[in-house]
C-alpha cells in the first residue's frame, strides 16, 4: 500500500473514532430525554445487528454457529449491551455526555485487573 494512501486511511480512522463514535455520546444524551434509555439502546443495537447481518449475507459469509457459541454470544451480548451500554445510556440522564464519554474511555483500565486475575487463575490449574 502506498504511503500516501496509508496516511489517508489513518486520518479517516481517527475521524471515525473522534467524530462518528464520539458523537454517539452526545446523541444518546439528547435522545435519552425523549425515549427510555434501555429502549433507545435496544433500537440502536438491533439496527446495528440487522445491518451487520445484511452485510454478512451480502458477502455470502457462513453464519452457522454451534450451540455453545450461541450461548456464549448470548451471555456476552446481554452483559455488554444491558449492563455495559444500557446502564451507561441510562446514566446520561444524570451526567454530562462529555463526562460520560470520559468515564467510558476508562473502562479498559477496569477490565485489565480482571483479565490479569483470570489468566493468573488459569495458569495455576
Amino acid at each position: 500500500m502506498p504511503k500516501s494512501r496509508s496516511k489517508v486511511l489513518i486520518v479517516a480512522a481517527f475521524f471515525a473514532i473522534y467524530v462518528i463514535w464520539g458523537s454517539t455520546y452526545l446523541l444518546n444524551k439528547i435522545a435519552v430525554t425523549q425515549l427510555p434509555a434501555l429502549f433507545l439502546a435496544s433500537i440502536r443495537f438491533s439496527s446495528a445487528g440487522l445491518i451487520i447481518f445484511a452485510i454478512a449475507k451480502f458477502m455470502k459469509l457462513n453464519l452457522k454457529i454451534s450451540k455453545r457459541q450461541f450461548i456464549n454470544c448470548t451471555v456476552a451480548g446481554f452483559l455488554f449491551l444491558v449492563y455495559g451500554n444500557g446502564v451507561f445510556v441510562w446514566s446520561l440522564k444524570f451526567v454530562d455526555s462529555g463526562f460520560g464519554a470520559l468515564e467510558a474511555s476508562t473502562q479498559p483500565l477496569f477490565v485489565l485487573p480482571f483479565n490479569a486475575s483470570y489468566r493468573w487463575q488459569k495458569n495455576e490449574d
